[in-house]
């Protein structure tokens, strides 16, 4: 399956942080959000980006076994880069729907391929009818701050029961 990453239109509010970042690669604990999806993917599955169009070329550069900003952004899971994603909450993303977090589109679960340049303007339509979702996420530079504690002590738990084979 295809995973996209997008980074929303409120990006704005993670100002100075995300300057010269997507809003994934914010680091909240152990990971970066992009981190933390990646880990949560099989073999199989794959990773596309959409960004602001002036980080395209620095994306790219920094991963370029991504397909960053494609022409058509493919059918799959589309997940906020702001989102602190877990296995709980990724296995929550079901057929058809769309999920928000305090009206903010935080996944969705898209059967068809859009063209980039319509992309926002469906996440837009898409927010209106949906599910609400229950998930950590980064709208503002402080966020990542008072989140540290608790997304920490989650890390370290996930470090000890891989070391112990759980």
């Amino acid at each position: 399956m295809i995973i996209t990453v997008f980074e929303d239109s409120n990006y704005s509010s993670l100002f100075p942080l995300n300057i010269n970042r997507a809003s994934c690669e914010l680091r909240c604990g152990a990971f970066t959000n992009l981190e933390r999806i990646n880990n949560l993917l099989s073999a199989e599955d794959s990773i596309q980006l959409v960004v602001r169009d002036e980080l395209t070329t620095l994306m790219k550069e920094r991963y370029p076994n991504l397909t960053v900003n494609p022409e058509m952004v493919s059918q799959g899971i589309w997940l906020n880069g702001r989102g602190l994603w877990n296995e709980n909450k990724f296995i929550e993303i079901t057929s058809s729907r769309s999920y928000t977090n305090n009206g903010i589109l935080m996944a969705i679960q898209n059967h068809e391929d859009i063209p980039l340049t319509e992309f926002h303007q469906y996440l837009d339509s898409a927010s209106l009818v949906s599910t609400e979702i229950v998930i950590q996420f980064i709208k503002n530079v402080w966020d990542g701050i008072f989140l540290q504690s608790e997304v920490i002590a989650a890390d370290a738990q996930n470090f000890i029961d891989y070391k112990q084979g759980d």
